[in-house]
């Protein structure tokens, strides 16, 4: 994993504290992820540091560059949304609820990558159709959409010539 999103917060205040990070291609390939094409997505993170837990209220903005499931070109997936991620102290790592994650007490910095990955992939859409989604004015291929439009006769009568002198045969 790269070092790109660690929040290291031993040596600061409690109180709250700004961090900005830029997100993109980079953390998805990390994990694999062939969904997304590209991403430029900005991300403020306050951190409320107290001495017995951390808050992280994290604000992604940006735009994702994801592939149309209607007809096949890329598009811009517009994103801005908030999570919210509370980080206590115990003895170990430990996941205890969806937004709530326990780090040992000798910790002084957090990782935010697998954070930030799950964030953004649940926040896009099951089914990413150009038009479709908040803000987003591109529209789908015009050639593509009329060969999905075109009735299934249509499209089976468009079939090589070279194969037509099989139909003919008598079994």
């Amino acid at each position: 994993m790269s070092k790109k999103y660690v929040l290291k917060f031993s040596g600061l205040k409690n109180g709250i504290h700004e961090f900005e990070y830029t997100i993109d291609k980079k953390l998805f390939e990390e994990f694999d992820c062939e969904e997304v094409l590209g991403a430029n997505l900005s991300m403020k993170v306050n951190l409320d540091k107290s001495e017995k837990q951390l808050k992280l209220d994290f604000h992604i903005q940006g735009t994702l560059q994801v592939i149309c499931d209607r007809c096949g070109d890329e598009m811009d997936l517009n994103m801005n949304f908030n999570r919210v991620l509370y980080v206590e102290f115990g003895q170990q790592f430990e996941e205890q609820d969806v937004d709530l994650y326990v780090i040992p007490f000798n910790e002084s910095s957090l990782d935010l990558t697998p954070f930030v990955y799950e964030y953004v992939t649940l926040e896009k859409p099951m089914r990413c159709v150009h038009g479709e989604t908040e803000g987003n004015t591109q529209f789908c291929n015009k050639e593509v959409i009329e060969i999905l439009e075109k009735p299934i006769e249509e499209v089976e009568k468009e079939t090589d010539s070279r194969w037509d002198a099989l139909k003919n045969l008598k079994f």
